[in-house]
């Protein structure tokens, strides 16, 4: 298992639905 690239996606994801919500 990799948490860094899961902490890394998670970021990005988390990111994408920000940008989703505020958009």
């Amino acid at each position: 298992m990799a948490p860094a690239r899961w902490r890394k996606i998670i970021k990005c994801w988390a990111q994408v639905k920000c940008w989703n919500l505020v958009v």
